[in-house]
């Protein structure tokens, strides 16, 4: 997306794990700080822009921010230059699972840390015939250093998908069709 204030085009791909914690620990910033968090351009420069310009531009980025709740789901995406995966709920290992497990049960999320999991390089292949980096918990802890600009949508369309996954296997559980026997 390209937004316009006066003079300057600016180019928005994404909004990053960076930029939406800022939004979420202050969300009654106010239009000017708001627009400069999404387009890094200087303060003096939005200062100048007519106000009209800068409440529409404002009203239109935090429409498209609300928008984020219902990302498409990425199962390939190129961050800093590198292509990562996402690991298939079905491919995951039990210490993947866990340690997943626990970082988005703690409060607060290591968002960066479970991205990290989620998406890894991408050793070799195309698709569903891609080979995924194995898991190691330290390095995915090292690579999450990193991790300031990644996309959130990425982060909360894995994390739905996630989810979801693992509610539909468990509809299949023995417990699950136990408790919907007994309702029903």
């Amino acid at each position: 997306m390209i937004v316009t204030l006066g003079d300057n085009d600016v180019e928005i791909k994404y909004i990053s794990i960076d930029q939406y914690e800022r939004i979420m620990e202050k969300p009654d910033m106010d239009d000017i700080d708001f627009i400069q968090l999404m387009t890094k351009l200087p303060l003096e420069d939005l200062r100048e822009a007519p106000y009209d310009q800068i409440k529409f531009v404002s009203s239109f980025l935090k429409t498209w921010l609300n928008k984020l709740q219902n990302p498409p789901l990425d199962l390939e995406i190129v961050y800093e230059d590198e292509r990562l995966g996402l690991i298939m709920p079905s491919e995951m290992s039990y210490g993947e699972y866990a340690d997943l497990h626990t970082i988005l049960s703690s409060t607060p999320v290591d968002v960066r840390l479970a991205s990290s999991i989620l998406y890894r390089p991408i050793i070799k292949g195309e698709g569903e015939n891609r080979v995924i980096k194995k898991y190691d918990y330290d390095e995915c802890k090292e690579r999450a250093r990193d991790f300031n600009y990644f996309p959130i949508n990425s982060y909360i369309s894995a994390v739905f998908f996630l989810t979801k996954f693992k509610q539909i296997q468990l509809e299949d559980s023995p417990s699950f069709l136990e408790t919907k026997k007994k309702t029903e």
